[in-house]
């Protein structure tokens, strides 16, 4: 799938645009209102990416030097982290024009305060980054039947992102085992440790661990957490 023609932006707002003149008013008001939320958590947090990656560079000096691997690791995640974003705020301001979603964008102030004791270093950045992107997959995978509502080619468009998750998942996986081998048995503690600080403060567009959503259940999120240490 990571060698599919990926849909444009144009064709993804065409079709939100569609989809908002056709059907939209044929869902209740509370699956709107489910759409419109789940749209926008998606999008700005995959917008959210950009703040991780200011961090990360800012932070290195006190956390690294982070490997030349890790940063190869990095970019290829970023960039596709953006294509993601792009897409997905197309349908959202193609299906729900009312609300200017830009200016809430520009609003969006990044706090990391409350990761960072939990972020010493470039294994605790992979193995979080590795749970977060496991949990994505299955998060997006939860909500297929909503996206494919919009249309064919979004639904296309989530099935291509989901796959690039799974791939940013087995590359931090593979980070680590080049570089962190010896380390495996800290993985859970680090899981624990960020998953802790998260659920003891508000979500502040860090990217990682923005769970405030019906499908990210202790339940998912202990079997990631199973998942990776397993393939550790």
């Amino acid at each position: 799938m990571g060698a599919e023609k990926w849909p444009s932006v144009d064709v993804l707002r065409k079709e939100g645009e569609h989809f908002r003149a056709t059907e939209l008013e044929s869902l209740s008001a509370s699956k709107r209102e489910f759409l419109k939320d789940l749209l926008w958590n998606d999008a700005s947090t995959e917008y959210d990416a950009r703040f991780l990656t200011a961090w990360l560079h800012t932070e290195e000096p006190k956390r690294g030097p982070f490997s030349k691997a890790f940063w190869v690791v990095h970019d290829l995640w970023s960039f596709e982290e953006e294509r993601h974003y792009r897409g997905l705020f197309a349908v959202l301001a193609a299906v729900f024009p009312e609300t200017d979603w830009r200016a809430r964008l520009n609003d969006r102030v990044p706090s990391f305060d409350h990761l960072e004791s939990s972020l010493p270093d470039e294994f605790s950045v992979l193995v979080t980054g590795a749970f977060d992107e496991l949990v994505t997959v299955r998060a997006y995978r939860a909500n297929l039947d909503v996206y494919g509502k919009v249309g064919p080619e979004f639904s296309r468009f989530v099935k291509l992102m989901i796959a690039d998750e799974a791939l940013h998942y087995a590359r931090f996986l593979g980070c680590l085992k080049a570089g962190n081998q010896q380390r495996s048995a800290e993985a859970s503690a680090v899981i624990r440790s960020v998953r802790l600080a998260a659920a003891g403060s508000p979500y502040g567009a860090t990217f990682l661990l923005d769970y405030d959503a019906p499908e990210y259940t202790d339940t998912l999120l202990a079997k990631a957490e199973s998942i990776l240490v397993a393939n550790l």
